[in-house]
């Protein structure tokens, strides 16, 4: 597995389905959802000079839902993920200003 720390999203999408990336952005779309068992999570855009991508926001949704929720720019963590449509989304792991 891979690893790419801090590259533009454009670079992202020359990575493999698996790889543990890092990127910085501004997130926008934010859109909270909660599982069957009421734990809570979202999807979201993150965006940067570059390009978007998708992020799938899972156990660190609750804990850094304030971050996610203001203005300004994060830096997002996680395994890079082709979906069937050939489109690459970020299963996010850390979230940090």
């Amino acid at each position: 597995m891979n690893t790419y720390v801090d590259h533009s999203i454009a670079d992202l999408a020359r990575g493999r389905h698996g790889d543990t990336v890092s990127t910085t952005g501004i997130v926008s779309r934010i859109e909270p959802k909660e599982t069957d068992h009421g734990t809570k999570w979202a999807t979201a855009v993150l965006t940067d000079s570059t390009g978007s991508i998708s992020l799938n926001i899972y156990d660190e949704y609750e804990q850094h839902e304030h971050l996610l929720a203001s203005d300004g720019v994060l830096r997002v963590s996680g395994f890079l993920m082709w979906n069937p449509d050939y489109v690459f989304e970020l299963n996010v792991q850390e979230v940090a200003r």
